[in-house]
């Protein structure tokens, strides 16, 4: 997630209403839903998370080291990103599965384990779920 507090980012901007719908079609097609556990990286407090709450074994991850969220992210088993580079460089690495956002100008490599997903979570490009 994206620093709430810097104006030069509105582009880039996304709502926990994105996060949420992301999620959720994450653990559509996750296949071990027992053992999942969620982190959230950002900044703030809980309290600014609160449509998260309907989640299980939620993480929060706030104001953490840039270096230690670079590679949490990086060695993720799946990974929900933004239209940032902060969470697209690490999933360039990542080995897990991508959940991305449609309308980020960078383009995403062709390969199933990069799923994008529009604002509401609705996956695009696939004609459909695979299981992971």
């Amino acid at each position: 997630m994206q620093d709430r507090n810097n104006p030069n980012l509105a582009k880039r901007y996304q709502s926990n209403e994105y996060f949420v719908n992301a999620l959720k079609t994450a653990l559509k097609v996750l296949k071990d839903k027992e053992n999942i556990q969620i982190y959230l990286f950002s900044q703030g407090e809980e309290k600014d998370f609160s449509e998260f709450s309907e989640f299980v074994n939620l993480h929060f991850c706030l104001d953490m080291s840039a270096q230690d969220s670079f590679l949490h992210m990086v060695y993720a088993d799946a990974l929900i990103t933004s239209k940032s580079s902060f969470s697209y460089k690490p999933a360039l690495l990542n080995k897990g599965i991508k959940f991305c956002p449609a309308d980020f100008w960078h383009g995403y490599p062709d390969s199933e384990d990069w799923v994008i997903i529009d604002s509401k979570g609705n996956i695009i490009g696939m004609d459909s779920i695979i299981q992971f």
